[in-house]
């Protein structure tokens, strides 16, 4: 196992399509090829056990993670505080306008190591928004607006305010660029001064096409591996993304794009995973997607074996589903 590289933090730069989580903790480097994420030692283990295949469990899941290029660690100039990060794919780079949306997931957002006070706190925060309910919670999105040229930015504050289905499809109806009439009026009673500028509005054949052809089928795939999973996960997400600039999108669904790989097939492993420094940039883009789905945020994450599998995160998964599919 080699060291990890040492970078300088200034040699960072934020992740524009960035929707939730902490600001100075997901950031780019070379050419926004890779994604740098501040983390504890334990989401680096798990990343590095998924793909190095320690786990067999993990074996078709892990197509549906980002792919992980192995860890780096960060510099703060003039203090000398070092952290580690995990270095994974950029996501939103195969994407002319990504329109992105993280929806966390699970009812129980504590892990067995929290303090009894950030337990209940943890439980009160579960209780008094959707994923009590419905094992979700809408934590921010982004959605581009053709008409003002420029990204419609929904907080986390819209997904901490709600209470039940109702509101989670509106969030749905507006990341998807489908505004129903009443839903500007019903955004600013939430958002009240947050609330956006403008409703970005879609073309509403391909984002049904987006939603039927793509988001359904990818959240079946992830359904059917997670019920088949015994482990338990606090505080993960879904990231999803489609295309939302309306030719591109368009020419990629006219001539499909690529998915993450089928079950089965190592997304991205490497012989040199563990450890490794930075890696090359690719030297080409990827080729244009018109949808992606992945999960991400595995801090506190374990392994449960003839516990079956975690209900309340398989419990937002299929109600996430649903509700896409409501739109329909």
């Amino acid at each position: 196992m080699t060291d990890p590289q040492i970078i300088s933090h200034s040699s960072l730069q934020s992740l524009s399509a960035q929707v939730a989580g902490h600001e100075a903790g997901v950031q780019t480097l070379c050419d926004g090829a890779f994604v740098i994420k501040t983390c504890k030692r334990a989401e680096a283990d798990f990343y590095q056990a998924a793909i190095a295949g320690a786990s067999s469990s993990l074996d078709e899941v892990r197509t549906y993670f980002p792919t992980f290029h192995g860890t780096v660690e960060i510099r703060e100039e003039g203090v000398g505080e070092v952290k580690q990060a995990v270095i994974l794919e950029n996501l939103t780079r195969t994407f002319e306008r990504p329109n992105v949306l993280d929806v966390k997931l699970g009812q129980q957002l504590w892990d067995e190591s929290a303090s009894a006070e950030k337990r209940k706190r943890m439980e009160e925060a579960s209780e008094h928004t959707t994923s009590g309910q419905l094992g979700l919670r809408l934590t921010g999105w982004q959605c581009w607006d053709e008409r003002l040229g420029r990204f419609s930015q929904m907080t986390k504050k819209f997904g901490k305010s709600i209470k039940g289905p109702e509101e989670v499809a509106l969030g749905l109806r507006l990341f998807m660029g489908r505004p129903a009439g009443g839903d500007a009026v019903k955004v600013k009673s939430i958002m009240a001064e947050e609330a956006p500028v403008s409703l970005p509005q879609l073309d509403a054949d391909l984002t049904r096409k987006v939603i039927e052809q793509h988001i359904l089928t990818a959240l079946d795939n992830v359904i059917t591996l997670v019920s088949q999973l015994e482990w338990r996960v606090r505080g993960g997400s879904v990231l999803i993304i489609y295309e939302g600039d309306t030719d591109t999108l368009r020419s990629c669904l006219a001539c499909p794009s690529p998915s993450p790989p089928p079950p089965g097939r190592r997304a991205g492993q490497r012989d040199d995973i563990v450890d490794v420094h930075l890696p090359p940039a690719p030297a080409h883009l990827p080729r244009k997607r018109a949808v992606d789905i992945r999960l991400i945020d595995f801090a506190h994450v374990s392994l449960t074996p003839g516990q079956g599998p975690d209900s309340g995160y398989l419990l937002g998964l299929r109600n996430i589903r649903q509700l896409f599919a409501d739109l329909l």
